[in-house]
C-alpha cells in the first residue's frame, strides 16, 4: 500500500523523546527487521524473540520470571517482570503486550511496536520506586489459532491472576502503537461504536486511542493524566460500556472476562493501516517519531497508576 502522509511532529522531540526514539527503532528493527515471523511453527524465531526481550529486560538490572504452559504447537512462555510496590504492594499495575506474530508478517507494528513501548516504559521507570506494585508482561499467543483460545498467553495470565487472588488496580495491553497517517480520511471506525464517541472522532489517523471498560474509568482518567503530563500527543480515550465483543480484540480481553479492570492503548489496527497481518508490516512504515511521543506518554500513564514513592 501507498506510504502514509505524515507532516513533521510538532513541536520537536525532547532530549527524553529522542531517547526514547532511538531505542524502540532498535527494538522493532530487531524483532521485525532480523528476527521476522515469530509464529510459533517457526519455533526458531520464537526463542529468539523470547532470548532478546529477556536480555533486554535484564539489561535494566531486571530480573525476568517465566510463566510456562502446554500447547498443541508445544509449550508457551510469557516472559514477567515485577516490581513490588512501597505502601500498596498488593495492587498490581501491569503493562502487556504480546510478542507473536501471525505467519503471513514480520510484524513490525502488529506487535514489535508494543514490545518495544514495554521495553522502553521498564527501561524508564527502572530507576523509580512506585507505591503499587507494577508488572511487565511479554505474552505469548495472542495471534490465530491461538486468539481466543485457553493457550492465549493473556488468558493463562489473567486466569493464574484470578486464581491467585492477585489484586490488579489496573491492567494496560499495548497493541499496535506505531503506524499514523495524517492524511484526512485516513481513518475509519467500526460502525458499531457508541454514539458518545462520534465527537471526538479525528477524520486522520494521526492520534492514540485509550479505550477502557467502565470499571477501570477511574483508572483510565489516572493513566490519561500521567500521559498528558509527559506527552503532547492527540489521544481519543473513553470507558466503553456494551461493546467488548468489538473491542475485546487483544490481550485486555481476558482480564476484562476475569472482571478486573482493564484499557488498550493502541493505534487502531486495520482501521487505519493497511499492512495490518501482511507481509508489508515492516518496520519503515512506522513513523518512530510520534511512536516515541506515545511511549514517553505510557510511561506517565503508568507512573501515574503506581504512585511513586
Amino acid at each position: 500500500m501507498p506510504a502514509p502522509d505524515n507532516k513533521p511532529i510538532q513541536p520537536p522531540l525532547n532530549a527524553e523523546e529522542l531517547e526514547v526514539r532511538e531505542e524502540i527503532v532498535r527494538y522493532v528493527e530487531m524483532l521485525a527487521g532480523m528476527i521476522g515471523v515469530r509464529h510459533d511453527s517457526r519455533p526458531s524465531s520464537i526463542e529468539a524473540a523470547k532470548a532478546y526481550i529477556r536480555r533486554e529486560f535484564e539489561s535494566f538490572g531486571q530480573a525476568v520470571t517465566t510463566e510456562l504452559y502446554p500447547t498443541p504447537a508445544g509449550d508457551a512462555v510469557n516472559l514477567i517482570v515485577e516490581w513490588p510496590g512501597s505502601t500498596k504492594p498488593q495492587d498490581i499495575v501491569l503493562l502487556g503486550g504480546h510478542y507473536d506474530t501471525v505467519v503471513s508478517t514480520p510484524g513490525a507494528d502488529d506487535n514489535a511496536s508494543a514490545v518495544a513501548g514495554l521495553l522502553s516504559v521498564c527501561r524508564q521507570l527502572a530507576k523509580s520506586r512506585f507505591n503499587r506494585t507494577i508488572r511487565f508482561v511479554a505474552f505469548a499467543n495472542e495471534e490465530p489459532m491461538h486468539f481466543g483460545t485457553q493457550t492465549m498467553g493473556s488468558h493463562v495470565h489473567a486466569e493464574a491472576c484470578r486464581r491467585r487472588g492477585d489484586r490488579i488496580h489496573a491492567m494496560v495491553c499495548l497493541e499496535m502503537l506505531g503506524y499514523f497517517d495524517t492524511a484526512p480520511g485516513s481513518q475509519r471506525y467500526p460502525p458499531e461504536l457508541p454514539g458518545f464517541l462520534k465527537p471526538m472522532l479525528r477524520p486522520a489517523g494521526d492520534f492514540i486511542a485509550v479505550i477502557s471498560d467502565m470499571r477501570a474509568a477511574l483508572p483510565l482518567r489516572r493513566f490519561l493524566r500521567g500521559f498528558k503530563s509527559l506527552a503532547r500527543f492527540p489521544t481519543i480515550a473513553a470507558p466503553v460500556p456494551g461493546v467488548q465483543s468489538l473491542l475485546w480484540v487483544s490481550d485486555h480481553g481476558p482480564f476484562w472476562d476475569r472482571d478486573y479492570p482493564a484499557m488498550i492503548v493502541t493505534d487502531t489496527a486495520w482501521f487505519r493501516n493497511g499492512n495490518y497481518h501482511q507481509p508489508s508490516d515492516t518496520p519503515d512504515t512506522l513513523d518512530f517519531d510520534r511512536m516515541a511521543r506515545v511511549v514517553r506518554g505510557v510511561a506517565g500513564g503508568i507512573a501515574a497508576l503506581a504512585g511513586r514513592a
